[in-house]
């Protein structure tokens, strides 16, 4: 039969029993090994973890880039929806939309009196008059850089029916951004209206990103919509406003 070498360990205290162990030889030279990997393993394992954790990061930060890619495509297909819908009318005309879309981009006040009006007033012989003020120069614009607003759309659809389209989007993607937005009409002649819009919380907000916001409302009868403008405005939820711009209503 085979000797298999053991080993005794003793442990014993200056006053006090005495404890012995025998164990065999392999058994301790392999727990001694592995006390001595062990930081190695701890080692070992920190760094995989850290690997883990880079890797997840760069995983997380592309899903991001890929939520705002398409949040930007989407949006671009709704305004090409939105662009088909107009070519579809015929009755519209190419260059109206597009003087209308210089109006909206260069964000102005009303544009000036028709030819027309000005050539009666010429053959009355009457002195022309400055315009009164606009309501407009009382609401100035303010952006506070609380809520992006892109892609604002104001249209009025047949049966005498607002649509108003905008894209919101947070600036500070840490916080939740909260509020409603509101829209006031504002026509030629200065006069202010109000849109009831269905359902009647449909600007409230509450995001952390992006948010497509659309919302319709019923027009009085024979409402004189020539050359008319959306106020539009967005609120904080203690009624502050972080945002109004002026946007030209396209028919």
């Amino acid at each position: 039969m085979k000797y298999r070498e053991h080993l005794c360990i003793v442990f014993m205290r200056d006053r006090g029993a005495r404890h012995s162990f025998r164990m065999r030889a392999a058994v301790f030279y392999a727990l001694l090994c592995s006390i001595v990997c062990l930081p190695l393993l701890v080692c070992a394992l920190g760094w995989f973890s850290y690997n883990i954790w880079k890797e997840n990061k760069i995983l997380h930060e592309d899903i991001l880039r890929f939520e705002d890619g398409f949040q930007k495509a989407q949006s671009i297909a709704e305004r090409l929806e939105n662009i088909e819908e107009l070519l579809n009318e015929n009755a519209v005309a190419g260059k109206d939309i597009l003087v209308r879309r210089l109006a909206s981009s260069s964000e102005t006040g009303p544009p000036p009196p028709s030819e027309d009006a000005a050539d009666v007033a010429a053959g009355d012989g009457q002195t022309a008059q400055s315009p009164a003020p606009a309501p407009q120069d009382e609401l100035q614009a303010v952006n506070a850089d609380y809520i992006a607003v892109d892609n604002v759309q104001a249209r009025v659809l047949p049966e005498n029916r607002l649509r108003i389209a905008l894209d919101l989007r947070n600036t500070d993607y840490q916080k939740i951004a909260a509020g409603r937005v509101s829209a006031m009409l504002l026509t030629a002649d200065g006069a202010r209206h109000e849109p009831v819009f269905t359902p009647y919380n449909v600007g409230d907000f509450r995001i952390s990103r992006f948010k497509r916001t659309v919302m319709h409302a019923k027009l009085p009868p024979r409402l004189n919509l020539a050359n008319s403008q959306v106020i539009l405005e967005v609120r904080r939820e203690d009624n502050s406003v972080v945002y109004r711009n002026f946007f030209a209503v396209e028919r």
